[in-house]
């Protein structure tokens, strides 16, 4: 996904587990500096997790009452 010599830089990014969004998928990433301190966070979208979205009434008329999303919108 991430174009050469581009970011997040090679040998320093740790990915996380990739997730369906859209028609593709993302996959977020950390980076840490030699010593281990986190240097960067970031969540890497390929270019089809952008199509095919819901449309925002289709997510407000989602059951999503069994959610944990502490930022949902009945909060």
């Amino acid at each position: 996904m991430s174009p050469a010599n581009g970011f997040p830089p090679k040998g320093i990014a740790t990915y996380g587990r990739s997730v369906d969004l859209g028609d593709g998928s993302v996959r977020p990433f950390t980076g840490e500096t030699p010593s281990g301190r986190s240097k960067f966070h970031g969540v890497e979208f390929d270019r089809a997790a952008l199509e095919r979205l819901p449309s925002a009434g289709e997510l407000a008329a989602a059951d999503n009452r069994a959610e944990t999303d502490k930022y949902r919108a009945d909060r």
